[in-house]
C-alpha cells in the first residue's frame, strides 16, 4: 500500500509539472506574437433604394359552382431602403504566417464595438462567422458594413486591432476565444442618423495586450489540487517520502 501510495503521488507530481510547462510555453507564445497599433477608421451613413416590382393576383375555379376566385391577391410596385453604416478601415502591413509547429495560422483581425450614445453598455459586433472579428483585407483598407441601423440617433464606434488566433469550443454553446495580442481601443467616434454627421473623442481605455491563460489547462489544474487535497488527507504525504 505504501508503495502504491507513493506511486500515485508521483504521478500527481508529474502531471502539476506537465500542466504547469503547458501553461509557460503558451504564455512563450503568445508574447512572441508582435502586438498591432491602435487602427484608425472613418464612419459614413448609406442610404440605397430599391423596387420590390408589382405582382399580379392568381386564380382557381371552384370545382362545384365554376365560379372564378382569387387564389393569391396581386399587390402593387412597392420601394425601399437599405440602410447600413460604412466603417472604413485603414489596414496595416501584415503577413499571416503559422506557429505551434505549424498548428495555427496567425492572422489580422479587427475587434468591432458599439453602442447607442445615451447606454453605457458596449457591445460586439461580430463577423458572419460569428463570435469571431472581422479578419483585415488584402487592400489597403478594410470595408465592413452595420446594417439595420436605427431610423434616427446617434451611435457610438470603437475599434480594437489583434494579431492572433480563434480557437473554436463548445461550452455548452458555440463560440470562439482569441489568442494573441491586441492593441488599445480606438477613439471613440459618434454618428447621427440620418443626416450622418461624425464626432471623435478621446478612447477612455489605454492600450491592452490580451493574457492568455487556457480555460481547459485552469480547470485540469483545479481538478488536479482537489484530488492532490484529497488523496493527501487519506494517506499523509509521509507516505511518499518513505
Amino acid at each position: 500500500m505504501k508503495k502504491l501510495g507513493k506511486v500515485a503521488c508521483l504521478l500527481l507530481i508529474l502531471i502539476i509539472t506537465l500542466s504547469i510547462g503547458s501553461l509557460i510555453t503558451k504564455s512563450v507564445n503568445a508574447q512572441d506574437i508582435p502586438k498591432p497599433s491602435v487602427p484608425e477608421f472613418t464612419l459614413k451613413y448609406k442610404v440605397s433604394q430599391y423596387t420590390i416590382p408589382a405582382t399580379t393576383p392568381t386564380y382557381s375555379i371552384d370545382p362545384y359552382t365554376g365560379e372564378q376566385k382569387i387564389q393569391t391577391p396581386g399587390s402593387p410596385s412597392q420601394s425601399g431602403q437599405n440602410r447600413t453604416i460604412e466603417l472604413k478601415i485603414k489596414n496595416q502591413p501584415f503577413t499571416s504566417y503559422q506557429i505551434d509547429n505549424y498548428k495555427h495560422w496567425i492572422n489580422f483581425w479587427y475587434n468591432v464595438s458599439y453602442k447607442g450614445s445615451f447606454e453605457n453598455d458596449w457591445k460586439t459586433y461580430f463577423s458572419n462567422h460569428g463570435g469571431r472579428g472581422f479578419g483585415q483585407s488584402e487592400s489597403d483598407y478594410t470595408v465592413i458594413s452595420f446594417t439595420y441601423p436605427p431610423i434616427k440617433g446617434q451611435i457610438d464606434f470603437r475599434i480594437q486591432a489583434q494579431i492572433g488566433y480563434y480557437t473554436q469550443f463548445f461550452m455548452p454553446w458555440e463560440d470562439y476565444k482569441f489568442t494573441g495580442q491586441s492593441s488599445g481601443w480606438s477613439n471613440v467616434q459618434t454618428i447621427s442618423i440620418p443626416d450622418g454627421e461624425v464626432s471623435t473623442t478621446s478612447s477612455p481605455n489605454p492600450s491592452t495586450s490580451v493574457p492568455e491563460f487556457p480555460t481547459l489547462t485552469f480547470l485540469l489544474l483545479v481538478m488536479i489540487s482537489l484530488s492532490c487535497i484529497l488523496f493527501t488527507k487519506k494517506h499523509p504525504l509521509k507516505n511518499c517520502m518513505h
